[in-house]
């Protein structure tokens, strides 16, 4: 394949795995996640963040076009300058709004890197913690780095002593020699890991390290949370809970999120949560799905002792059953889903491109039955032909309030007649909830009261 321009194009069923394999005899690389297994179309529309995304930003903060096949059929083109609207949906809202058939892709200069694994002793795992989130401030941004927990393979690369053993890991990649990456990662090597994995790989070498370990075929199951910080209250939690992995494939992860990714104006993309500087992962995952009920179960239990102390939302890449159990919301605290039913958009009634009405918010106070502070906004509505979104502003909410929405026209399938939508929300987690599985809302500026 020749690249004469860095911008690569991967069509529908292509791996990161391809992607490397084609990139990287031209020093170059698409930023993508840590397994090179992962599919193109899914990883790009969630958002997708790796070892380059401190330095390149999301992958889908990479997509120059997309070619989509809509509902009604119709071929089309999708970039910053061809149906922009569609375009920012597209990059975070996932497979909603059509199916994309190829992605272009902004490619960047990355070579062999200096990579690697330190491995440290469960006792080890706060102090690790807390250095990680200071240290990944001032990070290079050449650097990606990030903080496990693991129960260790029986790997050729571990002294057998640390085989099938609770342990705390820091896994990292940095774009440039060794000499220049050990000096940077001195901080974690001076904490004392008691093994290491680590040298100059090529990135697509690194990029498939872990691939083994993920097997097509595997029940798996996330749990995943945004956090804006990584306070001691949570690190006390992953104390608990992140050292009773039951296998060496389940996995808890503390991302960094920080870097290129927050450079991109939060409104950019459908992916909104360019204020969060961490997402914690709870990955279970085993061949018998016997055992994966008790996994699950513990999976949940987990992420029930860290939800509260969330930033709300979830990333779109690894949700499974956020919202479907009582009392938990996947939603967060600003809604960043996109405000409509994917089911038909051609069976809604057409609207005029730009068309503004006015909904009325009410809020109540559910246990006084008070009525509090309410807000009147202007709402662009969505329409088969704009894809834009509904946006709310709502000010004064405390307490655990009941927002009513009226005033909206009723298009086709959007929700149940008449219209209104009654999610709960929760100043204490701040978070939002909503029973209505049919309607999905994007929301700004949504802060518990102070």
């Amino acid at each position: 394949m020749s690249i004469p321009t860095p911008d690569a194009c991967w069509w529908r069923g292509a791996t990161w795995g391809d992607v490397d394999h084609a990139t990287q005899p031209f020093g170059l690389a698409v930023p993508a996640g840590i397994i090179s297994t992962t599919g193109v179309g899914g990883l790009t529309l969630g958002g997708g963040f790796g070892y380059l995304s401190r330095k390149h930003g999301l992958t889908l903060d990479n997509l120059l076009t997309a070619d989509m096949v809509l509902a009604d059929g119709s071929f089309v083109t999708v970039s910053a300058t061809e149906r922009p609207d569609l375009f920012w949906a597209i990059r975070g809202g996932g497979g909603n709004f059509g199916v994309v058939t190829a992605f272009e892709f902004q490619a960047h200069e990355v070579g062999n890197v200096f990579a690697g694994v330190l491995f440290y002793e469960v006792e080890k795992s706060k102090q690790l913690m807390e250095l990680y989130r200071d240290f990944i401030e001032t990070a290079p941004r050449e650097l990606g780095l990030f903080f496990g927990t693991i129960f260790t393979p029986e790997a050729p690369f571990l002294p057998v002593e640390h085989h099938n053993k609770q342990m705390g890991k820091i896994v990292f990649c940095f774009n440039g020699p060794e000499a220049e990456g050990r000096a940077i990662i001195e901080p974690f090597l001076a904490v004392g890991p008691s093994a290491e994995f680590a040298g100059e790989f090529p990135f697509a070498t690194w990029n498939s390290a872990f691939d083994a370990m993920f097997p097509a075929g595997r029940q798996d199951y996330w749990k995943a949370d945004y956090i804006t910080e990584l306070t001691d209250e949570m690190i006390e939690i992953h104390l608990e809970h992140g050292h009773k992995m039951p296998n060496a494939a389940s996995i808890m992860h503390i991302y960094s999120l920080n870097g290129a990714i927050q450079d991109v104006a939060r409104t950019e993309t459908a992916y909104s949560h360019r204020d969060a500087k961490f997402v914690h992962v709870i990955l279970m995952t085993d061949d018998d799905a016997d055992r994966m009920q008790e996994n699950i179960a513990f999976a949940r239990m987990y992420w029930d002792a860290l939800h509260p102390l969330s930033s709300g939302g979830g990333y779109v890449n690894m949700m499974m059953d956020e919202g479907s159990r009582p009392g938990e919301s996947g939603l967060p605290r600003e809604l960043s889903a996109v405000a409509a039913d994917q089911g038909d958009l051609r069976s809604q009634q057409p609207l005029q491109r730009e068309s503004e009405h006015h909904a009325e918010a009410l809020i109540v106070d559910s246990t006084s039955e008070r009525t509090g502070t309410g807000a009147t906004a202007s709402v662009p509505v969505i329409s088969a032909t704009s894809y834009r979104p509904l946006m709310l502003s709502l000010t004064g909410c405390s307490g655990r309030a009941r927002l009513s929405l009226r005033g909206i026209p009723p298009l086709k399938r959007w929700a149940t007649t008449p219209w209104l939508w009654q999610p709960w929300f929760s100043s204490e987690t701040g978070v939002w909830s909503t029973r209505d599985p049919s309607l999905r809302l994007r929301m700004t500026g949504v802060r518990p009261h102070r």
